[in-house]
């Protein structure tokens, strides 16, 4: 009787998945509206770098690499690092298990668009996590889409995104 069960159950359970494979999933259904995050007004950005830090971006962008490991076509300019439209995703060229992260980033000075269409990027990790990067200053979003999210999995415990054109950073 109990192998009857399990069985059954194995095959419900490959039945869900195969099918949610074949189907397209609305994105909307993974959108946290629930609990926003305090919003915090004046965050300081810090300009200490710990001292055993690998800086991946300094005088150039030498230590990052497109998909097929050539070289990046984002823009540096005066120690500051664009996207360039269109040109992909990069990747570092170093690979990183455990990690303290440390990121720095600037929204756009002019605002366009709202929600996930304004000043959105973000970092991946394992090539699986997305950190987000987003302007979410006075930028009404789902929670766990917000600046500092693991992207639709957990929201930030606080949105400390600076006015655009203000520096922002993570740990």
């Amino acid at each position: 009787m109990h192998r009857f069960i399990l069985i059954l159950f194995l095959f419900s359970v490959q039945s869900i998945l195969f099918s949610q494979d074949n189907e397209t999933i609305d994105p909307a259904l993974t959108e946290n509206w629930s609990n926003p995050p305090w919003v915090i007004k004046g965050a300081k950005v810090s300009s200490e770098i710990p001292e055993d830090a690998i800086i991946l971006l300094s005088k150039d962008a030498g230590s990052w690499r497109t998909k097929d490991g050539n070289p990046i076509e984002w823009n540096f300019e005066n120690g500051i690092l664009t996207v360039k439209p269109g040109s992909g995703n990069i990747y570092s060229k170093a690979s990183f298990g455990d990690c303290h992260l440390h990121l720095e980033w600037r929204t756009p000075t002019v605002i366009k668009g709202n929600g996930q269409g304004r000043g959105n990027s973000g970092v991946f990790l394992q090539s699986r996590y997305e950190v987000q990067i987003l302007d979410s200053y006075q930028n009404e979003t789902y929670y766990n889409g917000q600046a500092g999210s693991v992207y639709k999995q957990t929201a930030p415990l606080r949105n400390a995104t600076s006015a655009p054109g203000d520096w922002n950073t993570y740990d």
